[in-house]
């Protein structure tokens, strides 16, 4: 097993097979967010009988015990099936107990979900939903939602309901995300956290999303992405408003956009 990172210049050569039809963890902007952010590394592991690589991310420089797990394996640019990730756990497993890197695996941010669980592992059950955007017209899309579903995003739209996407709507999305954080008693990432992720995504990886009524802020989202797929990571209500399908509204006009963008999938 090679260990691989964007920090390292030496591997720079190595690592630039990856581009926008990859996942966003494995991109330098990924390592230089985490770096400068978390003030941690990110690694990215290749294990040669499989021809695959995997990133995970640590506090220093292998100076320490829990490592996050970042994302799926990959092969080609495409996720391994259940076979394939639990022979790359058993190998990176095994190389990180060798080595004396890590003490235990740990999950941050929900940017994937396995197939297949490491031996001896802790884990729950987690589903999510993927939204095909490449394989299917804005009309079918559509169409798999429920009718009341559909219903809402339609009256809302009739009803005056306006969508705007741009980083320049920031302060309108922290506010919907913070006071839909506290309400529910979760802990809220600061508003540097998104600044300085956008710092090295930038447009073309970020898409910030508001629905307004009469101009006030009533929800918000927050997306990552690159043209492999793209996370839906934060979002948030404000406001007391009639219009029941605020979110359904946005999340149907983000789903166009990022359509239209070339990405391949949603994760909701």
């Amino acid at each position: 097993m090679q260990v691989f990172s964007h920090s390292n210049a030496s591997h720079r050569k190595q690592l630039s097979v990856f581009t926008d039809e990859s996942p966003l963890q494995f991109l330098p902007a990924f390592t230089l967010f985490n770096e400068t952010y978390f003030k941690s590394s990110l690694s990215i592991f290749f294990l040669r009988k499989l021809t695959e690589l995997h990133a995970n991310k640590g506090v220093g420089k292998f100076h320490f015990k829990i490592w996050p797990d970042t994302t799926c394996s990959l092969k080609n640019n495409v996720e391994l099936d259940a076979e394939g990730q639990v022979t790359f756990y058993d190998e990176l497993i095994s190389f990180c107990k060798s080595s004396n890197i890590i003490g235990r695996f740990i999950q941050p941010h929900p940017y994937a979900i396995l197939k297949s669980v490491p031996a001896k592992s802790k884990y729950c059950h987690f589903g999510t939903y993927i939204v095909d955007l490449q394989n299917q017209t804005e009309e079918e899309i559509l169409n798999r939602f429920k009718k009341n579903y559909i219903t809402e995003i339609k009256q809302t739209e009739s009803r005056g309901a306006v969508c705007k996407f741009g980083f320049e709507y920031l302060s309108d999305f922290y506010a919907c995300y913070k006071n839909t954080m506290l309400k529910a008693g979760k802990s809220v990432d600061d508003i540097e956290y998104f600044k300085n992720i956008y710092k090295y995504f930038g447009d073309e990886n970020i898409t910030v999303g508001e629905v307004y009524e009469n101009e006030n802020p009533i929800g918000s989202l927050f997306v990552i992405h690159t043209k492999y797929t793209a996370l839906y990571t934060h979002a948030g209500t404000l406001g007391e408003t009639k219009l029941s399908g605020r979110m359904k509204y946005l999340i149907w006009e983000c789903i166009k956009r990022l359509k239209k963008n070339g990405v391949k999938n949603l994760t909701l």
